[in-house]
C-alpha cells in the first residue's frame, strides 16, 4: 500500500486524494494525507469528505509519503517545491508536480526537488476534478515514472482517474498540459474579449446570433466553457503566463496569451462567483472595465 501526500486539498487536488483512497480493499490501496495547517475549515471539510487524513503541517504530511503530489494554482508551484525541499522527502520518494506550468518550469522544480534518491515526475491534469462518471487523466513524464503510474487501478479507474504516460523526459508532461490548456482556455478567454466587447458596444445581442449561426460547435463550447472559468479565473492567470513562456521558447510570439493572463485578471477583479449564465458574466467584466475606463463607454471619442 502506498502513502500519498496530496498538497493541497483543494477542488482538484481533494478530488484526485480521493479517487485514490477509494482504492483501498483487499488488493492493497492507498493511504492518502494531506496538510491542513493554516487552511480553512471548507477544506478540512472537503479533505474528510474525500478521505484524506490530516498529517499534520507540511513537513509531517511529506514525510513518510511514497508519492507527493502537488496540485496547486501554477503561481505557487515553484514555491511548494522548494518548501519540500528544505523539509525533506524519504529515500525512494516520488514528487509530481501535477501543475499547470511550462516544460522549462517544470525542469527547474527538477533541479530542486531531485537528490537523496529522490524521483523527480513532471505532471499535468486533463479534465476536471475526477468523478464518478467522466474521466479525469494525469499524464506524467520523466525517466522513472513506473511508480507513478503504478497508483492506477480498477476502483481508481471507476472514481475517474488514469494514470498516462506522457514521454521520456521532464517537460513532456507539462508541453501537453500547456498546448492542451491553450485550446480550452484560450478560447474562452477570447470569448471573453469579444463578448465583452459586443456588449460596450451594444450588439452582444446580434454577435450571439452569428455565433449561433457561422460558428456552431466552436461558439456552443466558447460560451459553455466561459462560466466555469469565473470562480477559477485566478488560477488560471498563472497558466496563461506559463503558456506564453511555453510557446516563446519555440519562437511563437507569447502576447497572445499575456493578452489572455490579464482578461483572466480582470474576471477575478470582476466576480467571484462560478454560477453564472455567460451573459451575466459579460455584464459584470463589463461593468469592472466601465469603472477601470472612468465609465467612459468603449468606442467614444
Amino acid at each position: 500500500m502506498a502513502t500519498i501526500a496530496v498538497i493541497a486539498a483543494g477542488a482538484m487536488g481533494a478530488a484526485v486524494g480521493g479517487a485514490l483512497a477509494a482504492g483501498r480493499g483487499a488488493d492493497g490501496g492507498h493511504r492518502v494525507v494531506t496538510s491542513l495547517a493554516g487552511r480553512s475549515a471548507a477544506t478540512a471539510a472537503r479533505a474528510a469528505e474525500h478521505g484524506l487524513a490530516d498529517a499534520g503541517v507540511l513537513g509531517q504530511a511529506v514525510a513518510g509519503a511514497d508519492v507527493v503530489l502537488s496540485i496547486l494554482p501554477p503561481a505557487e508551484a515553484v514555491g511548494l517545491a522548494r518548501a519540500v525541499a528544505d523539509v525533506g522527502l524519504k529515500d525512494s520518494a516520488v514528487y509530481v508536480d501535477c501543475n499547470a506550468v511550462a516544460p522549462m518550469t517544470a525542469v527547474a522544480m527538477g533541479e530542486v526537488i531531485t537528490g537523496g534518491g529522490v524521483v523527480f515526475a513532471d505532471g499535468g491534469i486533463i479534465g476536471p476534478p475526477p468523478q464518478v462518471g467522466r474521466r479525469t487523466d494525469i499524464y506524467v513524464s520523466g525517466p522513472d515514472v513506473d511508480a507513478v503510474l503504478a497508483l492506477n487501478g480498477d476502483e481508481v479507474a471507476a472514481r475517474g482517474l488514469v494514470f498516462r504516460a506522457a514521454g521520456d523526459a521532464v517537460g513532456d508532461a507539462s508541453a501537453l498540459k500547456m498546448c492542451h490548456a491553450a485550446i480550452g482556455k484560450g478560447l474562452a478567454a477570447i470569448g471573453w474579449q469579444a463578448l465583452t466587447a459586443a456588449k460596450a458596444y451594444g450588439v452582444d445581442g446580434a454577435l450571439a446570433e452569428t455565433m449561433a449561426a457561422h460558428q456552431g460547435p466552436v461558439g456552443e463550447a466558447m460560451w459553455r466553457t466561459m462560466p466555469n472559468t469565473v470562480g477559477k479565473a485566478y488560477r488560471f492567470v498563472g497558466e496563461m503566463e506559463e503558456i506564453a513562456a511555453t510557446f516563446s521558447a519555440v519562437g511563437l510570439a507569447p502576447e497572445v496569451f499575456e493578452g489572455a493572463a490579464r482578461t483572466y485578471e480582470q474576471v477575478t477583479a470582476g466576480w467571484r462567483d462560478g454560477a453564472l449564465s455567460e451573459d451575466d458574466a459579460a455584464e459584470v467584466l463589463a461593468a469592472a472595465l466601465a469603472r477601470r475606463l472612468g465609465a467612459r463607454r468603449l468606442g467614444a471619442g
